[in-house]
């Protein structure tokens, strides 16, 4: 605690006469929600390699629109959110319910904006002076803690599959399973809607794009191509 206030005050005393002119923020200063697609396949929507096919195209640059963890961590990350109880009963108190929160708000501020960032930006320093998409550091951190959560549930699960053998549970605990198995079903289900969603969103991003330029669809094209999906 001392060291974090021997780090924090000088800092705080500083941003109270730094010039900041120009930086301020508004609840629409987010990323767009197609560079989430970036997650599973970071060139989809583009490079910066000037004798590339097709140059970054979106309105923030890539650098501070990359939000790439890989399709392998993503799926550790939904696993771990979708097997709640044994989250909650592997980690300590209440902290499977904070890294799930904390994720979600910060998908919310990064990606969504509007109130929520608009709230965060009456908060002195941090959000209203500093543009939120930067904040994907935090993000990365509480998705691989979710990716390392999930992967250790999927181990503990596959150990104790293999020692109890087949299931004799009683009716309480068949219970606790249905609604496990619907729990387990809403957040898949709920993932692969948000992922159709943000997906048909970069494709009309490419669309646009695409027609402007007025040279055929070849963004639309490597992204289609990018998700295996050409016809």
């Amino acid at each position: 605690m001392l060291l974090t206030a021997i780090q924090l005050v000088p800092w705080v005393v500083f941003m109270n006469s730094a010039y900041v002119v120009g930086r301020g923020q508004t609840p629409g200063d987010h990323l767009d929600l197609p560079s989430l697609v970036t997650m599973i396949s970071p060139w989809a929507l583009g490079t910066v390699n000037p004798y590339g096919d097709i140059y970054w195209y979106l309105p923030d640059n890539l650098v501070e629109s990359m939000s790439y963890i890989g399709a392998a961590s993503l799926v550790l990350v939904v696993s771990a959110v979708a097997m709640a109880r044994r989250g909650r009963a592997a980690l300590p108190q209440a902290a499977w319910l904070f890294l799930v929160i904390s994720t979600a708000v910060w998908l919310v501020l990064i990606y969504g904006g509007g109130f929520p960032l608009k709230v965060a930006q009456s908060l002195p320093f941090l959000f209203s002076d500093n543009f939120v998409g930067r904040s994907r550091c935090i993000l990365g951190f509480l998705l691989a803690a979710l990716a390392a959560v999930g992967l250790d549930l999927l181990l503990r699960r596959r150990a104790a599959a293999r020692e109890d053998g087949p299931d004799a549970a009683d009716a309480a605990a068949r219970r606790r399973r249905r609604w496990g198995l619907a729990w387990v079903a809403l957040v898949w289900g709920s993932v692969a809607a948000a992922g159709l969603f943000v997906f048909q969103d970069a494709r009309r991003q490419a669309y646009l794009v695409d027609k402007l330029s007025g040279g055929g669809s070849p963004r639309l094209d490597k992204l289609t191509n990018e998700f295996g999906l050409a016809g």
